[in-house]
């Protein structure tokens, strides 16, 4: 994946965690428990932090043709969806609200260390 993709990309889920922060500051509904605050502000804070590793991800595409750093790309991509994504259905549906799908948290968190490991190892390697 060209830098360039990478950083718009990372721009428009840094704007949409941005978006999450501001409604979980001011519009989460009133019946939403502290856990499900905690949650939410678990699951803003990781889309931001993995946000940013995709502009690192960028930077990293521009020292090495690793296709590893691809693949880190798309990991953060899908740990910011299966993570932070559980977690803000989890605060605004309840506890045991993903059902069968519970598995899909830890599976987002996996993702996220595979994420850096792979950018790690694919900046060391030229390509």
């Amino acid at each position: 994946m060209m830098p360039r993709r990478i950083l718009a990309l990372a721009a428009f889920l840094a704007a949409l965690a941005t978006f999450a922060a501001s409604a979980g500051s001011h519009a989460l509904p009133a019946d939403v428990s502290e856990k499900g605050r905690d949650w939410w502000d678990m699951a803003v804070r990781m889309q931001y932090l993995h946000s940013f590793a995709l502009v690192a991800a960028a930077f990293a595409s521009t020292l090495s043709a690793s296709p590893l750093i691809g693949y880190s790309v798309w990991a953060f991509v899908f740990g910011i969806l299966a993570f932070s994504g559980s977690l803000y259905w989890l605060a605004l549906n309840g506890p045991g609200s993903l059902g069968a799908a519970h598995w899909i948290t830890p599976l987002g968190g996996l993702a996220f260390i595979t994420g850096w490991l792979t950018l790690g190892v694919g900046v060391l390697r030229k390509g």
